[in-house]
């Protein structure tokens, strides 16, 4: 190797082609896109010429741009959108402003001056108000707010007109529907701001509401519903109803209660062995409140009306009819009645009918029902000439409930002619003297005047209490 170097030539001719190589792939490369060269000026690749890169042409026009004119948010005026009210608030909505920091929200009232009642962030856009009065017109505006260099609000513009809504009525809150005898009581909460209420009700299957009663004055907050019959379902709903400061009209809304008209029934086995019933089972009828119904015979349903049975407690002046059913004892009604000391104490069956009736005295009878051959008879007070009922034994009539016969059984016009349409002959008669439990009450009659010679429950007679303008004619 050492001769090899020795020879200058070939030494020479090695570093400079050492040179050549470093030189050539140690120089940046000069990439030109033919389309923006002149095709006069295109490079002759073969003998090394480079050329300058040809700057693009553009044909747009220099813009002078205008100063963007910056507004002051103070000055702008928030526009407000709406207003809508509900029972006890009331919600704005607006547009804001650029560059606002924050809102201010006033409100005031034809009775209030205008106050800031509110400050909102800058993103709000609406605002609402709670805890206003009812039928109230209230007025509302919004500010912006920017804050100086020290912290502090300073407020913008507003609409000054501002925008407005008036408040409506706090629902009714229908407090329960109640059963009272037959009839449906509604009660409700007191609205002091009412003019006063309407009730609705509608039935079980219906779609609507219909109006039942418009009431005057916010101190009522009851209202009975007779309206009704056995077995019946209503939905009730109680609105108030009143006239805003601003002279519109205004109702409220409210909640539904729903009530069905019943009856209880509840069986009892009579253990007073002083009750002229001892040991028998009755089945006694309640309203929905827990009123014992004295007269349920309109009540019943068929399967209920059975035969009737009749007992006469002599000790308490008193005839009571039943309705038996299998075992069961129904009380249907109670008479007052007159028997006598010769009124015989046993079991009898009903023997014959009589519109009019020859009695001792001679006297007469009105609707008479034979209870014992030997002349024993369910009949009305006597009258002292035939085919006349202007011509009554006052004084017999009032000695009802007292033992003052010869043996018969007197009532009162109306309680003979019941036994008399609706008692079948062969009816069983159970004739007691016993002074414990019974299941009716026995009525109460008052005395006539000497010269109100008719009765009053007879129906024939109803035309001489209404020449008299008495009972309640």
């Amino acid at each position: 190797m050492k001769s090899f170097f020795k020879h200058k030539g070939i030494y020479s001719f090695l570093m400079a082609l050492v040179l050549f190589f470093v030189t050539f792939f140690s120089a940046p490369v000069v990439r030109l896109d033919a389309a923006t060269i002149n095709p006069d000026e295109q490079i002759n690749r073969s003998e090394g010429e480079t050329v300058d890169p040809v700057p693009e042409e553009t044909t747009d026009d220099p813009v002078d741009e205008e100063p963007v004119e910056e507004t002051d948010p103070l000055e702008e005026i928030p526009e407000l959108v709406s207003a809508k009210a509900k029972t006890n608030k009331i919600t704005i909505n607006f547009r804001g402003v650029t560059g606002a920091e924050g809102y201010a929200i006033y409100r005031w009232t034809d009775d209030d001056d205008m106050e800031i009642i509110d400050e909102l962030d800058e993103d709000a856009k609406s605002y609402t108000d709670t805890g206003l009065k009812q039928l109230k017109t209230y007025y509302y505006s919004v500010a912006a707010i920017v804050y100086d260099d020290e912290g502090d609000a300073v407020y913008g513009e507003m609409d000054e007109e501002g925008i407005e809504a008036t408040t409506g009525f706090k629902n009714i809150k229908v407090l329960s529907v109640e059963p009272v005898r037959i009839s449906q009581k509604v009660t409700w909460k007191k609205n002091s701001s009412a003019q006063g209420y309407i009730v609705y009700r509608k039935a079980e299957d219906a779609a609507k509401y219909t109006k039942l009663k418009k009431i005057k004055g916010a101190a009522t907050t009851s209202f009975l519903d007779k309206k009704v019959n056995l077995g019946d379902t209503f939905t009730y709903k109680v609105v108030a109803y009143g006239e805003a400061d601003d002279g519109s009209s205004k109702k409220s809304g409210s909640n539904e209660v729903t009530g069905t008209v019943e009856l209880k029934i509840k069986k009892k086995k009579v253990k007073d062995q002083n009750s002229s019933v001892y040991n028998k089972t009755l089945r006694l009828y309640y309203f929905g409140d827990g009123t014992r119904i004295e007269d349920p015979e309109k009540y019943l349903s068929d399967d209920e009306k059975g035969t009737y049975e009749i007992y006469v407690n002599k000790a308490k002046g008193q005839t009571v009819v039943y309705s038996k059913v299998g075992k069961e004892l129904i009380p249907l009604k109670s008479f007052i009645c007159s028997p006598g000391y010769a009124t015989p104490i046993g079991t009898h069956h009903t023997i014959v009918k009589l519109r009019w009736h020859e009695l001792m005295g001679p006297c007469w009878g009105q609707w008479c029902t034979r209870v014992v051959s030997n002349g024993i008879y369910f009949h009305s007070i006597f009258y002292n000439s035939y085919n006349n009922n202007k011509n009554l034994a006052v004084g017999a009539y009032n000695r009802l409930g007292t033992v003052c016969s010869h043996g018969c059984i007197r009532l009162q016009a109306y309680a003979a002619k019941w036994i008399f349409d609706n008692c079948a002959i062969g009816t069983t008669v159970h004739v007691v003297s016993k002074t414990g439990y019974e299941p009716l009450a026995r009525p109460k009659v008052a005395a006539l005047p000497y010269w109100h010679t008719w009765d009053p429950t007879d129906p024939g007679a109803v035309k001489y209490c209404k020449e008299h303008h008495c009972h309640g004619q």
